[in-house]
């Protein structure tokens, strides 16, 4: 009895193993420029991090008008300029608040709003991704 299930066991890790032989490489992202024109045009790029950037690019920066969506889901649309968020724009965080709003060098300064997941809002200044300076805040009502 004990040899038998030797014998059945060896021939299960046996095709286990064939099965990994045989099976297909898995299939890899492309990343890169993967439709468009991500130089000088409107394209869209995947980047080894895994984050999505869709829209203008100038000399193969993001500049211009666009869409960078990460990894872990937080999505802005908006202005860039130099690679980064500047200008007008609005992020929406994998945690589910949103600010919509001046953007300097990827960073909130400015004026904008900041939507809370819970509902609440403040609308006034930022500088350095905080609220600063005149502002409101209001509850969900």
């Amino acid at each position: 009895m004990k040899t038998t299930k030797i014998i059945i066991a060896s021939v299960m890790l046996l095709i286990v193993q064939s099965a990994n032989i045989f099976a297909q490489p898995p299939k890899k992202a492309s990343t890169g420029c993967v439709s468009g024109n991500c130089i000088n045009g409107f394209g869209k790029k995947i980047y080894n991090s895994g984050n999505i950037y869709e829209g203008d690019f100038v000399n193969g920066s993001r500049e211009g008008k666009g869409t960078l969506t990460a990894k872990y889901g937080t999505v802005y649309t908006g202005q860039f300029a130099e690679d980064v968020p500047n200008g007008k724009g609005k992020a929406k965080y994998e945690n589910g608040d949103a600010y919509d709003g001046d953007w300097v060098d990827g960073i909130m300064v400015g004026l904008g709003s900041l939507t809370f997941k819970v509902g609440n809002y403040y609308i006034g200044a930022f500088y350095n991704d905080k609220l600063n300076g005149y502002g409101k805040e209001y509850n969900k009502a």
